[in-house]
């Protein structure tokens, strides 16, 4: 064997054992690496830096590096080989620490994603320790309306939380849909959509506001059975009143129920007036 074959072959052996520690060698970019070498762009005193300027045109190299041909693609700033490594040791070390279970979001595609949409670590981070642990460690009815609110599993829980296209509002604001919601079919047995919890978390509602809320308007639900001669009062009327959230609707609820307590004090010949024609009317049906 010539001194040229030996050094060739001592410095495949270096880069590939440099590219095998940081989670770099597939068959394709040794394949990539070994023609660099070959052709003498490589060299045993080749930096992980310089490797990733050599093979940035390599179609493996892209693959391995997704998030910045992202980046490439909307015309900003690409990162350098090793501060791209250094940014997915740090999602996935920010991820475990917020409390996330390690197969979560922690392959090279989905922080590819992340680099790409240009989601820093500690945004990451943030939406995992006020979204998704926040809900966790929440009560399991909680937890469960979430999922039903959202279509969601124990698998696709997580991801929900760390959608790049979802703002961190907007996931805060599903997981306080999710205690709203919890408490409407706790306390009343309604069951929202996601578009009317969230509504009401956008107009301030409470979790305990909820529950108060929620709990008048169980006690209430008649008023949405109206007595002949009175203008129905919808459901979705009856909570916006006794949740704060519309001030008519509240004035509705207010005043239905002092016609009904006024014609039921009147001695009971108000409601046996109505139940009456109650009567009659679902004769005549």
């Amino acid at each position: 064997m010539s001194q040229i074959d030996t050094d060739t072959e001592s410095v495949t052996t270096i880069i590939e054992g440099i590219l095998k520690y940081y989670d770099m060698a597939t068959p394709e970019l040794l394949a990539d690496v070994r023609v660099a070498i070959a052709d003498r762009r490589l060299s045993r005193s080749s930096s992980l830096d310089d490797i990733g300027v050599q093979l940035r045109d390599s179609k493996a190299f892209k693959e391995r590096f997704a998030g910045n041909e992202k980046l490439r693609d909307a015309k900003k700033p690409v990162y350098s080989v090793s501060d791209y490594l250094r940014l997915e040791s740090q999602y996935r070390d920010n991820l475990l620490a917020a409390g996330m279970p390690a197969d979560f979001y922690s392959s090279q595609a989905d922080i590819a994603n992340f680099i790409g949409n240009q989601n820093s670590p500690d945004e990451i981070k943030a939406r995992v320790e006020q979204g998704f642990a926040a809900v966790k460690n929440a009560d399991p009815k909680v937890v469960a309306e979430l999922k039903t609110m959202y279509g969601l599993d124990d698998g696709t829980l997580a991801a929900f939380f760390l959608d790049p296209v979802r703002t961190k509002d907007t996931v805060l604001r599903a997981a306080r849909a999710a205690e709203v919601g919890s408490q409407a079919r706790q306390q009343a047995g309604i069951s929202l959509s996601s578009s009317a919890a969230e509504l009401l978390v956008q107009q301030g509602v409470t979790q305990e506001e909820a529950r108060t809320g929620f709990a008048e308007v169980s006690q209430l639900q008649e008023l949405t059975r109206p007595l002949q001669g009175e203008e129905a009062l919808t459901q979705e009327e009856l909570i916006a009143g006794k949740l704060g959230t519309n001030a008519a609707a509240a004035q509705r609820v207010a005043k239905t129920q002092r016609r009904r307590k006024a014609g039921f004090e009147a001695g009971g010949g108000f409601a046996q007036t109505q139940q009456s024609n109650i009567g009659l009317t679902t004769v005549g049906q």
